[in-house]
């Protein structure tokens, strides 16, 4: 009589999904990878002035000096500890450029992390595409200077992994994270009203207190410890904004430079200053004074869109989307409307772009453009835009206008098409009442 084997516990087959996306997630490491590692050791663009103010700063405070106190470092306090650390590990120019390249590759990933994580979120069926093509080709389109030479792109991924957080029910910390991100660029202030709109949507009213005494916390601890207790001497940065002149590649500055190419406007030059090329023009402390209002009305109409669409939240892929989409939106706002554009800035836009998952391609397309121009002018042809030669105001003028085609591609509102409507109606899903006459969306039928 044959005994009956004992039954093997089966083993669970790993979902043919779950492999496509471990492969699509490993793929963006490598690619990225890849990118910064091309930019490192295949580009010669030769290291820019501004890293070598960095490892001075380094130095110094390896040294034992003091931030705000015994030198004047015009950057927010967490960017200290940023330029400090490579000094540390590193002697010399280029060892200094290499390890600071380093941080910023290590942001880098840190970023693709967090984007995976939201995409997954938004659209569990999608491949992540934002992430594993289309972030390579862009770090490879703005060039090694001002990816591996700048600190702007962990504050974008900082800003990023607030938003993280906050999706995943994590606001204490996401304020946190936003505060952070504060401390090392002051940029991410302009999302302040749309994290405090995202916790009242979510019901988060008596707590909104603690939730701003964490952000406010994660200011003032890094400026508490960078400065040693010295807070009035961290307002000099503050201060150093403040006098800035209009930045050459502004919007701004670029109607005054299409003026003077077509003889209006008087005569125009431009100075160094705070560390960029400002316009000298009849009408440069006009439009100088228009950029704060200017900067309020934009971001304003970026806060009024997000009020109206804040019902939509409960919805997690909803939230992520718009929340990539406003934050964008804002980013450009404040810089589009600002005094300062540096090449750089466009990096705020590079983690939030990515992770929009409604009709991504030409958003992508046109971002990639945009950094395209950014890093043809910056820094190979910058000595002949200061000198107004005709292509390269003509090259800004069209980056510009790009990032102007952003703002209203990252605010279009889907229109649900009556055959839409049919099948969300089919599928058990609501539908909006209201009924397109004569092709035209009604206010019913608009969506993200």
């Amino acid at each position: 009589m044959d005994v009956p084997s004992p039954a093997v516990p089966a083993v669970p087959a790993v979902p043919a999904v779950a492999r496509v996306r471990s492969g699509l997630c490993g793929l963006a490491v490598a690619l990225h990878l890849l990118a910064v590692a091309y930019l490192l050791l295949c580009t010669r663009d030769r290291a820019d002035w501004t890293i070598g103010v960095f490892k001075r700063y380094g130095d110094l405070m390896r040294a034992g000096h003091i931030p705000y106190r015994d030198f004047t470092l015009e950057y927010p306090p967490l960017a200290a500890p940023l330029l400090w650390l490579p000094s540390v590990v590193a002697r010399g120019a280029a060892a200094y450029r290499l390890a600071f390249a380093g941080e910023a590759l290590a942001f880098d990933l840190l970023g693709v992390g967090v984007g995976l994580w939201l995409v997954r979120r938004a659209a569990p069926h999608s491949p992540p595409w934002g992430l594993v093509l289309a972030q390579p080709l862009w770090l490879l389109c703005t060039g090694r200077v001002l990816v591996c030479d700048r600190f702007d792109l962990p504050a974008a991924v900082l800003t990023l992994l607030a938003l993280a957080l906050l999706v995943a029910r994590r606001p204490r910390l996401a304020w946190g994270a936003l505060g952070l991100a504060v401390a090392l660029k002051l940029y991410p202030l302009v999302l302040l009203p749309l994290v405090a709109l995202v916790a009242l949507s979510g019901g988060r009213r008596g707590r909104l207190a603690g939730d701003l005494a964490a952000f406010v916390a994660a200011i003032l601890a890094p400026a508490v410890i960078v400065a040693r207790g010295d807070l009035p001497a961290v307002a000099t940065f503050l201060m150093y904004h403040v006098a800035r002149g209009l930045e050459i590649e502004t919007v701004a500055a670029s109607a005054v430079l299409v003026g003077r190419a077509l003889g209006l406007g008087g005569p125009v030059s431009q100075r160094w200053g705070h560390g960029g090329n400002e316009i000298v023009a009849p009408l440069a402390p006009l439009m100088t004074s228009l950029t704060l209002p200017l900067t309020v009305l934009a971001l304003g109409a970026v806060y009024r869109v997000a009020w109206r669409r804040r019902h939509r939240w409960a919805d997690t892929p909803a939230l992520v989307d718009d929340l990539a989409r406003l934050s964008a939106a804002a980013v450009l706002a404040f810089m589009l409307a600002g005094k300062v554009l540096s090449p750089q800035y466009l990096l705020w836009l590079y983690p939030l772009v990515a992770v929009v998952s409604r009709r991504p391609l030409t958003l992508w397309a046109v971002y990639g453009l945009a950094l395209l121009l950014t890093g043809w002018i910056f820094p190979a042809h910058y000595y002949l835009l200061v000198r107004f030669a005709p292509r390269e105001v003509l090259t800004l003028v069209a980056r510009n206008g790009l990032l102007l085609v952003l703002v209203a591609l990252v605010l279009r509102p889907r229109a649900t098409t009556p055959a839409r409507m049919r099948r969300r109606t089919a599928s058990g899903q609501s539908a909006p009442l209201a009924v397109c006459r004569r092709g035209r969306p009604s206010p019913e039928q608009l969506e993200w």
